[in-house]
């Protein structure tokens, strides 16, 4: 009886953390299509705010891809070019969002 008991209560601690949803991380998970949006908005809120020329408010992205990131987590890089920037070295803007479409950074270097 007592290694049934034994038994029953090792089951209990290893499942109850299962039923309760454990671990932790990003639950939100969205669509590339929702990702693009969240690109052009944020490319938009920086436009307003001034902190780059404002012919990137009508620049479309260009591609997208979804990799790794070095904190071993999903992350989407959302690239926009424009070419009328004299520039060369900021022609391209990355936008680098989690896989719940929250901004992580923008730059010109995509690191």
């Amino acid at each position: 009886m007592r290694k049934f008991i034994l038994c029953l209560i090792t089951l209990l601690t290893l499942i109850a953390p299962a039923a309760y949803g454990g671990g932790g991380g990003v639950d939100e998970y969205v669509s590339e299509k929702e990702i693009l949006s969240e690109a052009i908005k944020g490319i938009a809120s920086i436009v307003e705010k001034e902190k780059i020329p404002s012919s990137w408010g009508q620049i479309k992205p260009e591609s997208s891809s979804e990799k790794m990131g070095k904190n071993g987590l999903y992350q989407w890089t959302v690239i926009f070019k424009n070419m009328e920037i004299e520039d060369p070295e900021k022609q391209t803007l990355y936008v680098t969002l989690n896989t719940a479409g929250q901004i992580l950074r923008v730059n010109y270097s995509g690191k």
